[in-house]
C-alpha cells in the first residue's frame, strides 16, 4: 500500500506541474495547484510497532543535530543565492549601460 500512495504523489505532482506550465487559463492553473497539494493531505502510513534501537537520548540528540544542520545549511544558501543574485543583476546593468 506504501508503494502506492509514493507512486500516485509523483504522479499527482507530474500531472499537476504539467498543467500548471502548460495551460493558459487560470481555471486549470488553481486546479493544478490543487492536484499538486491534495495527495499531501492524505497521511503517511505508519509502522505497527514504534520500537527503536536507538536510545530516547541518541535520538534527541540526532533530531537537535540535524535541524541545527539543516537551519545552517538553508541559511547559507539564502546568503549565497543573495549575493549571487546581486551580482547578476550588476553584471547585466553594466552589460546594458
Amino acid at each position: 500500500m506504501k508503494k502506492y500512495l509514493t507512486v500516485a504523489l509523483a504522479v499527482a505532482t507530474a500531472v499537476g506541474l504539467f498543467l500548471l506550465f502548460s495551460s493558459k487559463s487560470w481555471s486549470m492553473r488553481v486546479l493544478a495547484v490543487a492536484i499538486v497539494i491534495a495527495p499531501h493531505f492524505v497521511p503517511a502510513p505508519q509502522p505497527a510497532v514504534e520500537a527503536s534501537l536507538a536510545p530516547a537520548q541518541l535520538q534527541s540528540q540526532f533530531r537537535l543535530a540535524t535541524t541545527v544542520c539543516n537551519a545552517l545549511f538553508w541559511l547559507s544558501l539564502g546568503i549565497a543565492s543573495g549575493i549571487a543574485f546581486r551580482k547578476l543583476v550588476t553584471g547585466h546593468a553594466r552589460a546594458a549601460a
